[in-house]
């Protein structure tokens, strides 16, 4: 087999490339996975150990074969990642959303990422006129001649081309910069959508969970308060985190024309920004999905909480970088698998009622 595997004790990544991102992988042998970017041997695949140790799994991307027998849908995610030599919250997303578009997580899940991807072509544009409004109004305190323009379309090709002149660019290339900014700022929301785009929304999950992880280790003793509390530190940390990263990219609007400026100059360092809260949030929809679809009774949400500690996210240390005076990052992650006696997690042929279920948990992820 030609994967390596490292223990760490306790695992504790200290950048987001470092920890990699959350793949939506329907193999029960799979949960949990990520996929990180190599700088020697390229994408590696990520996954927790199946033994009970402290410690993960790393493979070479094209080794996830060597590991178990992925299903048709994970299949076609490593096909198609294979490619990336970025690897992005957003990229993994996108790779999901057009396999699950593609029927292979059924078709309510094939539904569900229909609809995403019509919301998400819906977003960009609404971003991207946002965005040109702003430039708009920026543009005529040193060209008051606009106002006086009715026509909105015509107004923001003449505001282009006054922001153009003053950047000593093309109005080509700043329509380009304003659809780029627009394509990360739709995940974050700004105007009517700053509670509606993606961020804000995956957050709220966060919440409501985190609210039922507190009522559920109150109202339970032992094993089970323990599990709900290990969900309930770490999603304190990611909530405490998030409005001051959604804040400071949203910040960035504050004056478009020198955000326009920066991205054509040093567009790495407005990405990273515009990015941080998608890393932060990365691995918790999954979970979410869990929750929301276990039986509610104690016997379907105990195990439900089983599913989740498995693949609750660590926060890495850079986001202490991020956030001035941020609470220790000190989260744990629990690396066990609980395999019931007689099951093969090689084969996936006893995780077939597992499959179906994580099928239908795609159809919860946005």
């Amino acid at each position: 087999m030609s994967q390596r595997l490292v223990l760490q004790s306790p695992y504790h990544p200290t950048t987001f490339l470092e920890r990699g991102v959350t793949v939506c992988f329907t193999t029960p042998a799979l949960a949990g996975s990520r996929v990180r970017v190599d700088r020697r041997t390229g994408l590696e695949f990520i996954v927790p150990s199946f033994a009970g140790a402290r410690g993960f799994y790393i493979l070479p991307w094209s080794g996830i074969h060597e590991f178990c027998r992925p299903t048709l849908h994970d299949r076609q995610i490593q096909e198609r990642a294979a490619g990336l030599t970025a690897v992005t919250p957003n990229a993994l997303r996108q790779i999901a959303s057009e396999v699950a578009a593609a029927g292979y997580a059924g078709p309510r899940a094939r539904a569900a990422a229909q609809t995403q991807q019509e919301e998400d072509t819906q977003a960009q544009v609404v971003t991207n006129f946002n965005l040109l409004l702003q430039l708009i109004s920026e543009v005529e305190v040193f060209a008051p001649e606009l106002g006086k323009i009715a026509d909105v379309e015509v107004r923001a090709k003449q505001a282009i081309a006054h922001a153009a002149q003053r950047l000593h660019s093309t109005p080509e290339i700043v329509a380009d910069s304003l659809e780029q900014l627009a394509s990360l700022f739709k995940a974050i929301g700004l105007g009517d959508a700053v509670e509606t785009a993606a961020c804000p929304r995956a957050a709220h999950r966060v919440r409501a969970l985190r609210a039922d992880m507190a009522d559920w280790s109150t109202a339970h003793f032992g094993e089970s308060a323990t599990l709900a509390e290990l969900v309930l530190a770490t999603a304190d940390l990611t909530l405490s985190c998030f409005p001051t990263l959604i804040a400071e990219a949203r910040g960035l609007t504050k004056n478009v024309l020198d955000l326009v400026r920066r991205w054509q100059t040093n567009l790495n360092l407005i990405a990273g920004t515009l990015t941080r809260p998608q890393w932060l949030l990365d691995g918790w929809e999954p979970i979410c999905a869990i929750w929301e679809s276990a039986e509610r009774n104690d016997t379907g949400q105990l195990s439900a909480l089983h599913d989740m500690v498995q693949q609750v996210p660590v926060v890495p240390k850079e986001v202490g970088e991020w956030i001035d005076n941020t609470m220790e990052v000190n989260a744990t992650r629990v690396f066990r698998r609980f395999t019931e006696l007689n099951r093969d997690w090689r084969t996936g042929a006893p995780y077939l009622d597992q499959v179906a279920q994580n099928e239908s948990r795609r159809a919860l992820l946005s």
